[in-house]
């Protein structure tokens, strides 16, 4: 663990420009790879990618959560402030409902918790 943060306004303006770069990026590029890192077990899951001359394909329900990244209000004081028009956060398939208020996170991050400490005091 290194101890450092990252405050939520500038990661929230890197994610917004990241989403409205992304498509330029394919078309100056011959390769490109997206990944989503949503999930909370498992690989991360390929949403998009550009192969050479093709054009870039796009798993249509994930690419809409990084579409929905772009939109984010970047000024946001709190969640709830987060989507400019309605607020998708507490809709089923959220990241929001499904992770932030997932009856298991608390079991998750104390797994999580455990393992940073083991690594720590192997180190120390």
């Amino acid at each position: 663990m290194c101890r450092r943060a990252v405050r939520v306004n500038s990661q929230l303006k890197s994610h917004k420009r990241f989403v409205s770069a992304f498509h330029t990026y394919c078309q100056l590029v011959d390769n490109a790879r997206l990944y989503s890192t949503n999930a909370l077990e498992g690989l991360p899951k390929l949403i998009g990618w550009k192969d050479k001359e093709r054009t870039l394909l796009v798993d249509p329900d994930e690419i809409n959560v990084l579409q929905m990244v772009g939109r984010l209000n970047d000024g946001a004081n709190s969640i709830y402030e987060l989507y400019k028009n309605s607020h998708p956060a507490f809709q089923a398939g959220s990241v929001w409902k499904d992770i932030v208020l997932s009856p298991s996170r608390l079991n998750i991050q104390k797994e999580l918790k455990y393992s940073i400490q083991k690594v720590e005091r192997m180190r120390g």
